[in-house]
């Protein structure tokens, strides 16, 4: 294999000294020579591979291609503050080991009990106060190690100057690869689950969990006082958004950081990373995970199987690492670009939502593209010094071909992308609002209220594709169906409204389906011009019709919310825009709309309407799965006396019986046992939810993103939301479940028409026997079989049988020892036992299949709207004696 453009030959590396340099962590580090292009002689710290059967294993090669491509990714935001790691190779191509290139002026920060120096200056730059943390823009360094999600951050490894050492970085991955830490999965959460990005991260930041060296750690996670920073408490500080005067204004933290993470997201670019990647491991090095020992490889397989597989162990390195580095990034997308910020955060902060800070700060991207350009040009300047001196050197860091430096026109319209993706929450709201207020003018105009229909429920498979935040537009005709006069100004004015509605989200989807690679400041302006337009018709068309109702002022606080967000939404205006202060309201502050509480009626359903969906798009094993691990991973508290799994053996039984699809699975096990706190149903939707939100990115929906935020929070009301879906599938009717709305219509149908068909004498020995076995509760002296007497009037009658049942059902109470549960105790025992011995030509008589008993108290309760008509029915003439035998 031909030597990358920017890996080392071993012999290439002049060995100085051994030892202390940098912070070692019990890995063996050399500082090294070696010379680049320039005949410059560069110092850099190698570390030598350390495989399997080797010491503790804790640095195979798969680990050095990982440390080394982290640190081209890191370099893409920080430039010269990353320190740039290089593979090292021996003379037949084999990895040896990594070469960190030395930053310049790196000075370690201090751990707590290092004597600090005398000079204030060189005190400062080993434990900086808040102040110098702000000068040097540390937010950078902090928001980079975030979203390299890198687990080693003690004071070694970080500096105002700049950052080092990547063996931890990526470290839900590498973990594996290293051999996990004590702590990983005992006093903290994996890191494949600890270390996702989520939103209560930005709300704290720069204090996080889930890392066992960070700056902010009081302790860090593995109990290692002596790796503490000495400055913890004044990076702590930064989270109240402190904010430094300067001769250009005032910097406040959250600026700092809101703008790093603008950079971080602007600066990745596909098509130049992987330009840069070929140059340290040109295309022909695989990424040979199986390498590594069994129990290492096979634990990548398992929780990363599109990524670590038989097919990826082959292909070049370069194109595995590109999907990790998509997948981190469109977490990262996720997490920022809908960030809606909070009102208070545990410092006591306000933290204002990402898109706020968009609309205040359009300096941040010019910045941005001000720093890419600068890079741009000194990348040029090593270039043509490399092609006009070439010598047999190693290649500096900068040493970059056109195809690995940043596109600046890609980078703008990289960030129309993210100014249109940060606002669709609020357009979306809007939208949804208009919906609602359709529905609920129209069943104010309905004789009967229908239930209000759920919002549509969105598939999602990548955020980045903009498109797919704002749903598909749907003309609504609920006014087709009101029950008023067709010249009622309320009834136009719904027509209207539905127009106005529709082709409001019609236009939206036009603007957010053009793909970023087309993505121009004419599609931005051709949607200004639509929702301009539509607010001036709709002011003529729909709010003349509504003046003097109570719905006029319902219609003019969505048109409000509507215009302020026009006003704001000009791109280019945006561009040539200056700064306001981040907490300054440059337009319209649209918390109202955002933060809506997960417990709302219409946040519950758009919630179980989606898990719904998702779960009918696994495959019934995978599903099986989910839920056994969750019955098996359930422990309830050991003086929890009453959290008993008894539903396990049944639900596992079901589920290997069963051929219903995987939505009605859930169904049937969520229609049945409690709903407490122990209970197995709201353990599921505990444990459910969260991965559904997660695996179809569903809460984008805005409706949704109060319940993910509930759920980072650990503020998720699960008991409430077990109790919800319990109502949920029986009353929906997709679902074909015992107690689902369905199935009992189709169970009173066939329970009268069998009932027609059969002799009196039969219905009344049922009742009877029925009869003999009521007994109330024995407490209650009052009611000694109070219904006996009323039902023994109706046996003396000569009604028709569905009306003598109708008579009974429709009347009393369902609990277990209620007439009316022993009763249909009884008909269904007589119709299984027809059904049995095929002795009734009923139709559909096997729906009672799979009825039981447990069922009966809840079909009571419901069988009272179907049986109420059926009491109407005029009576039968008086039979003889010889046809009551018949």
């Amino acid at each position: 294999m031909p030597l990358p453009a920017k890996a080392l030959r071993y012999g290439q590396l002049k060995r100085k000294t051994a030892g202390s340099a940098v912070p070692t962590s019990g890995h063996e580090v050399y500082k090294v020579e070696f010379v680049d292009t320039d005949g410059q002689t560069k110092t850099g710290f190698y570390k030598e591979l350390i495989p399997d059967g080797i010491g503790d294993g804790s640095y195979p090669d798969i680990l050095a291609k990982y440390s080394v491509a982290a640190s081209i990714l890191v370099r893409l935001a920080l430039g010269a503050r990353g320190a740039e790691d290089r593979l090292v190779l021996d003379e037949e191509g084999r990895i040896k080991g990594t070469v960190s290139v030395n930053l310049p002026d790196y000075k370690p920060l201090y751990t707590s009990g290092q004597t600090l120096p005398l000079d204030p200056q060189e005190k400062e730059w080993v434990c900086p106060s808040t102040e110098t943390l702000l000068k040097y823009n540390v937010a950078e360094l902090l928001v980079s190690a975030l979203r390299i999600k890198c687990d080693d951050r003690h004071p070694g490894n970080f500096s105002l100057f700049g950052l080092i050492d990547w063996d931890m970085a990526l470290y839900p991955y590498t973990y594996i690869m290293k051999g996990k830490r004590l702590v990983d999965g005992i006093t903290k959460e994996l890191p494949e689950k600890g270390m996702q990005l989520l939103s209560k991260h930005l709300d704290n930041f720069p204090n996080v969990e889930g890392r066992t060296h960070f700056p902010t750690n009081a302790l860090p996670g593995n109990g290692n006082i002596l790796k503490r920073f000495q400055s913890y408490a004044e990076f702590q500080k930064l989270a109240t958004n402190q904010a430094l005067k300067t001769e250009a204004g005032d910097i406040s933290w959250q600026e700092q950081f809101f703008s790093a993470l603008l950079k971080e997201l602007l600066t990745f670019d596909p098509d130049m990373l992987r330009a840069r990647l070929k140059e340290y491991f040109g295309e022909e090095m695989p990424l040979d995970y199986l390498s590594l020992p069994k129990e290492k490889h096979e634990q990548l397989a398992k929780t990363y199987p599109d990524l670590f597989n038989e097919k990826t162990n082959k292909e070049p390195f370069i194109d595995h690492i590109m999907r990790v580095f998509q997948r981190e990034y469109d977490e990262l997308y996720n997490a920022v670009v809908l960030y809606a910020g909070c009102t208070k955060n545990d410092s006591g902060a306000p933290v204002v939502g990402f898109n706020r800070f968009l609309r205040n700060k359009p300096s941040a991207v010019h910045k941005t593209l001000q720093w890419a350009d600068l890079q741009n040009e000194k990348m040029q300047e090593y270039w043509e010094r490399y092609i006009k001196e070439s010598n047999n050197g190693a290649l500096d860091a900068y040493t970059t071909p056109p195809e690995g430096r940043y596109d600046l026109a890609r980078m703008r319209q990289r960030y129309h992308q993210i100014w249109r993706d940060a606002h669709s929450p609020t357009i979306k709201a809007i939208i949804d609002d208009g919906y609602t207020l359709i529905r609920q003018l129209a069943n104010d105009l309905r004789v009967k209220p229908l239930p209000l229909a759920t919002k549509e429920e969105l598939e999602f498979t990548n955020l980045t594709e903009s498109f797919q935040l704002i749903g598909v537009p749907k003309l609504l005709t609920e006014s087709k169906s009101v029950d008023c006069d067709n010249a009622s100004n309320l009834k136009l004015g719904l027509q209207a409204l539905e127009n106005f509605v529709w082709q409001l989200h019609n236009c939206t989807k036009e603007y957010y389906e053009v793909e970023r690679k087309n993505l121009s400041v004419e599609h931005n302006q051709a949607f200004c011009e639509a929702v301009s337009k539509l607010i001036h018709k709709s002011e003529n068309e729909v709010l003349p019709h509504l003046l003097g109702s109570k719905w006029e002022g319902s219609f003019g606080e969505c048109l409000k919310n509507l215009q302020q967000f026009y006003n704001g939404l000009h791109f280019q205006r945006h561009l040539i825009s200056k700064d306001v202060a981040l907490h300054e309201s440059a337009t319209h502050d649209y918390s109202a709309l955002l933060t809506r509480k997960h417990t709302d009626e219409e946040v519950v359903t758009s919630c179980l309407n989606t898990l719904f969906t998702w779960v009918n798009t696994l495959e019934k094993e995978t599903f099986n799965e989910i839920i056994l691990n969750t019955i098996e991973g359930y422990q309830p508290s050991f003086y929890n006396i009453t959290a008993r799994r008894y539903r396990a053996p049944e639900v596992e039984t079901y589920l290997k019986t069963t051929t219903d699809d995987c939505a009605n699975r859930l169904a049937t096990i969520l229609s049945e046992g409690g709903t407490e706190s122990s209970s197995l149903n709201t353990h599921l939707l505990k444990n459910l939810v969260p991965i559904m939100l997660k695996a179809t990115q569903a809460q984008v929906n805005v409706n949704l993103l109060s319940v993910g935020n509930a759920i980072e929070h650990n503020d998720f009301k699960a008991e409430f939301y077990a109790k919800k879906a319990k109502e949920f599938v029986k009353n929906d009717e997709r679902f074909t479940i015992a107690v689902s709305k369905l199935k009992i219509a189709q169970f009173s149908n066939v329970m009268f028409a069998w009932a027609e068909k059969q002799t009196p004498k039969r219905i009344k020995a049922i009742i009877r026997r029925a009869l003999d076995d009521y007994q109330p509760y024995y407490w209650n002296v009052f009611s000694a079989k109070a219904r006996t007497p009323v039902v023994e009037g109706f046996l003396k009658k000569t009604y028709a049988n569905e009306k003598l049942l109708a008579l009974i059902l429709t009347d009393g109470g369902n609990e277990e020892s209620s007439l009316n549960t022993i009763l249909l105790k009884k008909i269904l025992a007589a119709m299984k036992q027809d059904l049995a011995q095929k002795k009734s030509d009923t139709p559909d008589l096997s729906v009672v299949g799979d009825i039981t008993e447990e069922h009966l108290p809840y079909y009571g309760s419901q069988l009272k709207e179907y049986a109420k008509p059926k009491t109407f029915q005029k009576p039968i003439p008086v039979q003889s004696p010889s046809q009551q035998l018949q």
